[in-house]
């Protein structure tokens, strides 16, 4: 949000909304705040002027989909005529957390999916220490605080990308937590609260 935002100052946003997409019992990305819808005057203004300002802002966004990771891009479609709609990778996937889905988990284009602290594939089911679930409800509550904004949970993203390099679990499930591993959540979990 922050690089369309240097490019539109007056922009405006909304992201977190916990909801299936409307006329379906799909979970809307905007659920996993995952999702963000751009105007600059208020939802339902679909006036020559705010059209012609949101024009700009498409036009922008196409030339930047790739490096945005845009995964879904709805403008001047069937209920959008009055904003933008994105939706980013990873996906979210499963049941949001808003409600309670745990972990948090994330699709990605190959279709692997992560949790929180590993990686699973799409028939594995993850198991956690009580020390793990833990630090999860942590790293939930953390998002939380922040009202769940698509910055912080991006930047969660990828600080788990760069602090775990070893996952906590095996394939087939077996825990591989070692002091190191722990160790490395706690100081992530630190720098998460610092964001």
């Amino acid at each position: 949000m922050d690089r369309i935002r240097d490019e539109f100052p007056d922009v405006k946003f909304g992201v977190t909304n916990c909801r299936p997409i409307a006329g379906t019992s799909t979970w809307s990305q905007h659920s996993w705040s995952n999702a963000i819808d751009i105007f600059f005057s208020e939802y339902g203004d679909t006036s020559p002027t705010h059209q012609a300002q949101i024009d700009e802002v498409a036009v922008w966004l196409r030339e930047h989909e790739a490096e945005l990771d845009i995964r879904v891009f709805l403008w001047k479609t069937k209920n959008h005529y009055d904003h933008i709609h994105l939706d980013f990778w990873p996906k979210g996937y499963g049941t949001p957390p808003c409600k309670n889905g745990l972990p948090a988990r994330w699709k990605y284009p190959s279709g692997l999916v992560t949790g929180v602290y590993y990686l699973v594939t799409e028939d594995e089911v993850p198991q956690f220490t009580e020390e793990e679930a833990e630090q999860l409800k942590l790293f939930l509550q953390l998002i939380e605080e922040r009202e769940s904004n698509v910055h912080f949970v991006k930047h969660a993203i990828d600080l788990i990308r760069k602090e775990r390099q070893t996952p906590l679990h095996d394939h087939q499930g077996e825990v591989l937590v070692d002091k190191g591993a722990r160790d490395q959540i706690a100081d992530l979990l630190e720098k998460l609260r610092s964001v």
